[in-house]
């Protein structure tokens, strides 16, 4: 029998599974392949043990990515979810005891090296301690945040709100938004945004085109002609993309351009 665990605490971190479900299951599978028997227990696979293989794991990933040069800071990928996590707390009368808590985690990914940076424990879900804990962990290991170029995440509205949401509150801090340009057509992206349509202005077209029937609205109610879809081919050289399917997206009236 193998005297570490290393790919089992791996799809552990990566499925979300406890290190007591993790245990009984592994178990169970050496008791169907017959290494585990009434006679032979040895091989049984506690709770204990899981867990200082994914404690194992996770200071060998820290101590890899220590080594590792710093390149220019280009994406960064974030996901968050909520543990059930055990906890000790005081009772009025001095006494302590084991409770149960959930805890807002989010796991930090550096792109496009696919550099595991940490899973960090937030006091609250809200996008303004998502947004100053992020940075600082990014700061902490050494990463320069001027050279940020994207933002990766779920669509939730805490992470991409237009006002408040962690990508925002990250722009506000270093002033400017995070765009990324198409090395085919120099056109800057700001791939941020979360919105449903991204739009050009109409001079970046070749021909006359009449305007369509179709009609979008302004954050100021001004109407926004549209004329059309032209086919872009997408080329991010900065996070070493390339991106071959065709993608379409609508014109925008070159008078009402931001």
């Amino acid at each position: 029998m193998p005297k570490t665990l290393p790919t089992s605490a791996r799809v552990c971190d990566k499925r979300g599974l406890s290190s007591r479900e993790a245990a009984e299951l592994e178990s169970s599978l050496l008791e169907d392949f017959g290494v585990v028997t009434a006679e032979s227990e040895d091989a049984v696979i506690d709770k204990a043990k899981v867990d200082r293989e994914r404690r194992k794991l996770r200071r060998s990933l820290r101590t890899e990515n220590a080594t590792v040069t710093r390149s220019p800071l280009r994406a960064v990928y974030f996901d968050g979810h909520k543990d059930v996590t055990l906890a000790v707390q005081k009772r009025p009368d001095g006494v302590s005891h084991r409770i149960q808590t959930k805890e807002k985690h989010v796991a930090i990914v550096v792109e496009p090296v696919s550099v595991y940076i940490s899973n960090i424990t937030v006091t609250s879900g809200s996008a303004a301690v998502i947004a100053e804990t992020l940075c600082a962990e990014l700061r902490d290991t050494g990463y320069d945040l001027a050279s940020m170029l994207a933002l990766g995440c779920d669509g939730t509205v805490v992470n991409t709100g237009h006002i408040g949401g962690v990508i925002r509150l990250i722009e506000l801090k270093l002033s400017r938004h995070l765009l990324i340009t198409n090395e085919a057509s120099k056109v800057p992206y700001l791939v941020d945004t979360g919105s449903d349509l991204c739009c050009f202005p109409r001079a970046q077209l070749h021909d006359r085109r009449p305007a369509t029937s179709h009609t979008l609205s302004a954050a100021n109610n001004r109407s926004i002609k549209t004329y059309g879809f032209l086919t872009v081919h997408l080329r991010f050289a900065d996070l070493r993309r390339t991106f071959p399917a065709l993608r379409r997206r609508r014109r925008r009236d070159a008078d009402h351009r931001c």
